[in-house]
């Protein structure tokens, strides 16, 4: 199973200004879906037999460094990634045959990000599909894509002077 779902709306948590997609809309398809989905399926999933199942989330880079422009996204990302890592270890211990990944790509060019100042830094989709299947069939558990692999060290205890995020709230 493949959770590739991902909406976002600009907005400035300063301001009154109403954005076009709801917190609670952004939330729910990118956090709270995932996480019921997969609550329904883990008995069937379970009985895959011997090769098993997989749960791949994808997350987002912004999930491991802030980004002023997209709060709620970033939160409803970081949020799916602590339940990836949750389930991951819970499932270890109760159902082995379930793998749990998490592909984490940088910013993609899709619909969802037409407007960003990014210029050619974007990945394709097709590029980022083909990563994120590349790592699933490499039975990657993280799997980095791009720049994203520099971000890892973002997410490591005792290694805060790496990254100052204060900048990157200014991005």
């Amino acid at each position: 199973m493949l959770h590739n779902a991902g909406i976002t709306a600009k907005r400035d948590l300063m301001s009154d200004d109403e954005p076009s997609i709801s917190e609670e809309d952004e939330m729910t398809v990118n956090f709270i879906a995932p996480v019921e989905l997969t609550s329904h399926l883990l008995g069937v999933l379970s009985q895959r037999g011997p090769d098993g199942a997989f749960v791949c989330f994808v997350t987002s880079g912004l999930a491991l460094t802030p980004k002023r422009a997209s709060p709620i996204y970033l939160v409803s990302k970081a949020a799916l990634r602590s339940y990836t890592k949750l389930l991951r270890a819970l499932l270890k211990a109760t159902r082995p045959s379930v793998k749990v990944m998490e592909a984490l790509p940088p910013a993609v060019a899709t619909e969802m990000t037409a407007g960003l100042d990014k210029g050619d830094n974007m990945m394709s989709p097709e590029a980022s599909a083909k990563s994120i299947v590349q790592g699933i069939d490499a039975g990657k558990l993280d799997n980095y894509i791009e720049k994203t692999y520099w971000f890892r060290w973002i997410d490591c205890p005792g290694n805060w002077r790496i990254h100052d995020n204060r900048q990157a709230l200014n991005d």
